[in-house]
């Protein structure tokens, strides 16, 4: 009886151990598999690049197994940086400087906080089931993208130009969230344009 425990207790050990490693190779192959498909997706828009390395940055192994988790990760990053910024805005305003620069930060400072609005919209919107939810999303998104850009913009309307202090910040803004629009129009048509009409999504 004893030799029979024993043997039992052996078997399971060694089972446990093909268990165990067979779970791994599983967790492994489907990091492997993330990373083709944020490559493969990556390589299809305009910041290949930035697209690569805010993704796989990412601690969240559940959101980098597919293309909709790709947007969610994005608008979290347009979020914390333009919480960032706009706090940054607010320091730069009590600052001494021309009143050119001020009328702009004033605003950068609104359209980012209009910023904040269209990106929690967004987030909840990544689910969408139709053309009309596309269009909605994609509005979100790309309204966000236009506060960077505006921003930016600003600063080139006086003559001569005024030097932007927020340029850097202003561009992977604009960068992040023209990634997060060509992930969106790509899971609807398949190409990083603006999806003129319904197509039967073809990714994610």
């Amino acid at each position: 009886m004893a030799m029979v425990k024993v043997g039992l207790v052996l078997f399971l050990c060694y089972a446990s151990s093909f268990f165990f490693v067979g779970m791994k190779a599983n967790i492994e192959e489907d990091k492997d598999i993330g990373k083709d498909l944020i490559h493969n997706m990556c390589m299809r828009t305009d910041f290949n690049d930035l697209c690569v390395s805010t993704l796989e940055s990412d601690p969240r192994t559940d959101l980098k197994s597919n293309p909709r988790g790709f947007i969610h990760i994005l608008i979290d990053r347009a979020t914390v940086n333009a919480t960032d910024t706009y706090n940054y805005i607010a320091d730069l305003v009590k600052k001494p400087t021309d009143k050119w620069t001020i009328q702009c930060l004033n605003w950068c400072y609104e359209s980012y906080g209009h910023g904040f609005r269209v990106l929690k919209n967004a987030l909840g919107l990544i689910d969408f089931k139709d053309y009309l939810g596309y269009r909605v999303l994609n509005m979100n998104i790309g309204s966000f993208h236009s506060d960077a850009s505006n921003c930016e913009w600003c600063f080139t309307e006086f003559i001569p130009p005024h030097k932007s202090p927020i340029t850097s910040r202003n561009n992977y803004l604009g960068n992040i969230s023209r990634i997060a629009l060509e992930i969106v129009n790509l899971i609807e048509c398949n190409h990083i344009e603006y999806c003129q009409e319904a197509i039967a999504p073809t990714v994610g």
